[in-house]
C-alpha cells in the first residue's frame, strides 16, 4: 500500500465517485497492495469495479448524481472518468461476442463502429441486446445467430444468446407489449425520431424582432429537418418533414405547438415540435424542440387568450406538477430492471415523468380532495435502457388533497393504483 494508492482512492471519494463505505471496503481489500502507485483515477475506478466494490448499479447512480450536482469543469472531470470506464467495459463485452463466435467479424466491426460511449454494456448479453434494439443487428440476423449457437456454439455463447432472447421476451411482457414493435409496429423510423427528441434536445437560432416564427415558415422547417437528421443512427437516408400545421400559439409564453409527419424511405409517422422564443439573454433566440404529438395536441389545441386553457384549477399547473412528481418518488408500479448508464441526457430529461398536461378542470370529490384528468409523458426505463430516450403516453384520473394547513397539495394514498390504471395512449 502506498500513499499514491491511498491518494487515488481518497481522490475518488473526494470527487463523490466513491462512498465512505466503498472507500473503507477498498482500503481493507486484500488486493489493495496490487494497485500500482500513481494509478490514474479511471483505472482505480476500474479496479474497484472488477472487485464489485463499485457495481453497475452504482455507476448508474453516479451518472445521475454528477449530472444533478455538477456543471462546467467539475462535471467534465467526473464524466471523463466515467466515460473511460464505460468505453473499456463496452469494448470487452463486444470482444467476447467475437471471441465466442456469436458475431462474425463483419458483424463485430459494424458494432464496433457504432459502439455507444454513453450507455454501459457491462456483459456480453447486454451488448448483444443493445445491438438488437439499436438496429445494429437486425432481428433476422439474431434469429440466425440463435439457431447456429443453439446447434453448435460454446456453452458461453449459448448463455449469451439465451440471455438476450430472455431479455427480449421479458421487456415485451413488462411493458405490456409496448416495446419497439408494439409502440411503432414494424418501423425502424421510430429509432431515427427518438434519437433527436432525446439527444439533440433543441436547436437555437438568433433572430430579430419579437415574433415567433410560424410552424410552416421555410426557416422553421429547415431548422427542424436539420435537427432530425443531426442525430441519426447508421441509416444514411435522410428524413423529410411534411404536412406541417400549427396546433396552437400560447402568446403569453411565446411558444407555438406544431404538428407534422416525418418520412424516410417511404415510411411515415406522426411528429410534433415547438417553436419558442427566449428573451432572457442579450439576443433574441428561437428554440426548436421535438415533442410528443399527443401532448402538443392537448396542450396547444385549446389555447384561450394566449394562455393554456387547462390550468388544473383549483390546484394550478405548477402545484399539480410538484405534487405529482413528489408522489412518483414513492410509487413503483411494476418491477423495473436496472436502467442503462447514460451520459447523453440531462437529469431533468431523464426523469421518469417528462411532461404532465391537465386535460380538464379538476373535480371536487370531497372537501379538499380533487380528481384531475391528466395526460403524462413517461420515460419508460425498459425502453430508455436500450434507446436512451423512448417514452410512452398515459392518460388517467389522479386525486390530490390539500395539506393539513390548507395550503399545499399532495397526491392521495391511491396514487400508485391510479398510475397503474392509467391507460397507454397510441
Amino acid at each position: 500500500m502506498t500513499n499514491d494508492t491511498l491518494t487515488s482512492i481518497d481522490t475518488l471519494h473526494a470527487l463523490k465517485l466513491l462512498t465512505r463505505r466503498q472507500r473503507e471496503q477498498a482500503l481493507a481489500h486484500a488486493d489493495l497492495p496490487q494497485l500500482a502507485a500513481n494509478t490514474p483515477l479511471a483505472d482505480a475506478l476500474m479496479w474497484l469495479y472488477r472487485r464489485q466494490i463499485v457495481t453497475s448499479d452504482d455507476l448508474m447512480s453516479l451518472s445521475q448524481s454528477v449530472l444533478r450536482n455538477y456543471s462546467g469543469a467539475e462535471l467534465e472531470q467526473r464524466l471523463a472518468i466515467l466515460n473511460q470506464l464505460v468505453a473499456t467495459l463496452n469494448l470487452e463485452s463486444l470482444d467476447v461476442l467475437r471471441d465466442e463466435a456469436v458475431l462474425t467479424q463483419q458483424q463485430y466491426q459494424f458494432a464496433l463502429d457504432h459502439l455507444p460511449g454513453n450507455v454501459l454494456l457491462p456483459t456480453p448479453g447486454e451488448a448483444l441486446t443493445w445491438m438488437v434494439y439499436s438496429g445494429v443487428l437486425p432481428r433476422a440476423q439474431l434469429t440466425m445467430i440463435t439457431q447456429r449457437v443453439r446447434a453448435g456454439g460454446s456453452d458461453e455463447a449459448r448463455r449469451i444468446v439465451e440471455h438476450t432472447m430472455a431479455r427480449v421476451k421479458k421487456h415485451k411482457k413488462d411493458v405490456r407489449g409496448v416495446i419497439l414493435e408494439g409502440l411503432f409496429p414494424g418501423s425502424r423510423l421510430a429509432w431515427l425520431i427518438i434519437a433527436p427528441l432525446a439527444l439533440a434536445g433543441m436547436v437555437w437560432y438568433v433572430v430579430s424582432g419579437n415574433s415567433v416564427p410560424a410552424c410552416e415558415a421555410a426557416d422553421t422547417q429547415s431548422a427542424v429537418t436539420r435537427m432530425l437528421n443531426s442525430a441519426r443512427l447508421e441509416n444514411p437516408s435522410r428524413m423529410s418533414l411534411h404536412d406541417v400545421k400549427e396546433a396552437g400559439y400560447a402568446s403569453s409564453h411565446k411558444i407555438r405547438g406544431c404538428l407534422a409527419t416525418v418520412e424516410q424511405d417511404g415510411e411515415k409517422m406522426d411528429f410534433a415540435y415547438t417553436v419558442a422564443r427566449d428573451d432572457s439573454g442579450s439576443g433574441n433566440r428561437i428554440a426548436y424542440t421535438g415533442a410528443q404529438p399527443l401532448l402538443v395536441k392537448a396542450r396547444f389545441g385549446t389555447i384561450k387568450d394566449g394562455e393554456f386553457a387547462q390550468q388544473a384549477k383549483p390546484l394550478g399547473r405548477e402545484a399539480l406538477e410538484k405534487a405529482f412528481r413528489a408522489g412518483m418518488d414513492g410509487a413503483r408500479i411494476m418491477p423495473q430492471p436496472r436502467p442503462a448508464f447514460s451520459l447523453t441526457q440531462s437529469a431533468e430529461r431523464r426523469r421518469e415523468i417528462a411532461e404532465i398536461e391537465p386535460l380538464a378542470p379538476c373535480r371536487e370529490l370531497s372537501p379538499g380532495v380533487y380528481s384531475c384528468r391528466l395526460l403524462i409523458e413517461r420515460n419508460d426505463v425498459l425502453l430508455s435502457m436500450l434507446t436512451g430516450g423512448s417514452s410512452v403516453m398515459q392518460e388517467g384520473d389522479f386525486t390530490f388533497q390539500r395539506d393539513a394547513a390548507g395550503n399545499g397539495w399532495s397526491v392521495t394514498p391511491q396514487f400508485a393504483g391510479e398510475l397503474r390504471q392509467a391507460q397507454l395512449k397510441e
